[in-house]
């Protein structure tokens, strides 16, 4: 049965890192951490990460659901992947856009089974009249 979190682990997982940083490669997903440093499961990992980020070994950034990460001590940095684009991508000027139209607030709307203000029975409980508190006989 293998522990994770020990020291051990955190280490492999730090060389590891180092080593893809200084190839320059982009970093491989949680499951190829954790067949890289034998490890069972990708959770595993995600823990490991979570304690090298508290203990401030490395800093974490997300590009395009991937991870950027820089060894602290070194200051070496993992490849950014690539962002794909789409075929038909064409970048706008965003600075002609009309500022954002400020909606109006929309009446409270009454659902059935709010209760009444007058008598605290529940709306759908009165009859097609109304509330029988406020109706005139």
């Amino acid at each position: 049965m293998v522990v994770y979190g020990t020291l051990a682990h955190e280490n492999l997982l730090l060389r590891h890192i180092e080593a893809v940083a200084d190839a320059g490669t982009v970093l491989e997903g949680n499951t190829g951490l954790a067949d890289a440093i034998g490890l069972t499961s990708s959770e595993q990992v995600q823990k490991l990460f979570s304690k090298l980020v508290i203990a401030k070994r490395i800093k974490v950034q997300i590009i395009s659901n991937r991870r950027v990460v820089t060894v602290l001590e070194t200051g070496k940095r993992t490849g950014k992947p690539v962002v794909p684009k789409s075929k038909n991508h064409v970048p706008r000027d965003r600075s002609e856009r009309p500022p954002a139209q400020v909606k109006e607030e929309a009446a409270p709307v009454i659902q059935t089974r709010d209760p009444c203000i007058a008598c605290g029975v529940p709306y759908h409980r009165h009859d097609r009249l109304g509330c029988k508190r406020w109706r005139v006989l």
